[in-house]
């Protein structure tokens, strides 16, 4: 753990308001979306859940979105 960025990730999340990190996993499609847990436990095995195959899909939308030329208006 001692080589971590959690640390980075929490302040993040601590000066980001919920409702723009909820706008912003809706407009992607992350996962299930689900905020419900603490604003610094959501994503650390909590309520936010995304599998491998979600993941790739993320992935490749954002890929094929960047090679149409749209990156600008990802998401």
């Amino acid at each position: 753990m001692s080589n971590s960025v959690t640390w980075y990730f929490l302040e993040l999340d601590k000066n980001t308001r919920r409702n723009s990190i909820q706008t912003y996993l809706n407009q992607i499609s992350y996962g299930n979306t689900d905020l419900s847990g603490s604003i610094t436990q959501y994503w650390l095995e909590n309520s936010l859940k995304i599998s491998p195959i979600e993941q790739v899909q993320l992935l490749i939308r954002m890929y094929l979105m960047l090679m149409k030329g749209g990156g600008r208006k990802w998401p």
